[in-house]
């Protein structure tokens, strides 16, 4: 009876060491992944991570609200991919893990980068002319991308989501802007930019340089057609004015010839502020 009781025990006793063998044999087998899914300084949630195999076996887990993950594998050489809408793995960040190699567990980071959205849109005038070459200037975040209008008022450019700035700047106009707010992937192609014309004046008097000269027609004219955009007279003591000249004009100014005096015509006039005595002498 002794003999049998010692039996049985024994044969219990080697069924739970084999149980226990077998049991510490397979977690040797498996390692614990503790990870962190990032877009440069920022955690990302609710990002699906998977791990393939070389026998094409696919494992997914997902990141916490801080990004976090933890999941059990085993050990073997996995290819590591990160997933989230909005966000990509680009190819230089892919990546490739033999487990076999570490122990109990290990720490791995996975970063996704934000695909970008595209903003476009179109400066024009009051008049609704578009305005080429002004200056874009995009401010996202702490960054400013500066790029130009092409001939057809028009600009294009990549940016990220959140909050969107737009200024523009042209010689001879007021400045103007928007502030726009962009979601993950997204197109915003309807953003228009209405800058106001700047306008200055030219003054002066008409002089032989001794005496004024009242009463004589005075020119103005564009500097590169040299068609006529507006006349005047000096007054009675030669003072002339031109108004409502757009600002960053090129003109000049020109005088007839009249009875004792040579025609005038002055060199090119960059027309950027108001310009006072700007006198004509004539010869």
């Amino acid at each position: 009876m002794i003999k049998r009781f010692i039996m049985i025990f024994f044969i219990i006793f080697s069924q739970f060491l084999f149980s226990a063998e077998d049991e510490f044999s397979s977690s040797e087998k498996f390692i614990k992944i503790n990870g962190i899914v990032k877009n440069m300084e920022y955690s990302l949630g609710n990002a699906t991570v998977t791990f393939i195999n070389s026998e094409n076996k696919v494992y997914n887990t997902k990141s916490d609200f801080a990004g976090n993950f933890i999941i059990f594998l085993p050990k073997t050489r996995y290819k590591v991919l990160g997933e989230k809408p909005g966000y990509t793995m680009e190819k230089y960040n892919q990546m490739f893990y033999d487990f076999s190699k570490f122990k109990d567990s290990t720490n791995i980071v996975i970063n996704l980068a934000e695909i970008p959205s595209l903003i476009q849109g179109r400066v024009i005038d009051e008049n609704g002319n578009p305005i080429k070459k002004a200056k874009v200037m995009i401010k996202f975040k702490n960054s400013i991308k500066t790029i130009e209008t092409d001939y057809f008022g028009m600009f294009s450019s990549d940016a990220p989501s959140g909050l969107i700035s737009i200024f523009v700047e042209k010689d001879g106009y007021f400045g103007n802007g928007t502030a726009i707010f962009l979601e993950n992937e997204t197109l915003r192609n309807n953003i228009s930019i209405k800058l106001q014309r700047k306008f200055y004046s030219i003054s002066g008097v008409l002089t032989d340089g001794i005496e004024p000269l009242s009463n004589e027609t005075i020119y103005l004219l564009d500097g590169k057609s040299k068609r006529i955009l507006e006349k005047t007279q000096s007054s009675i003591n030669g003072y002339y004015e031109f108004l409502n000249i757009p600002g960053a004009s090129t003109v000049n100014i020109l005088v007839p010839e009249i009875p004792g005096y040579k025609k005038l015509i002055t060199p090119n006039i960059e027309v950027h502020e108001n310009i006072n005595k700007y006198n004509l002498f004539l010869n």
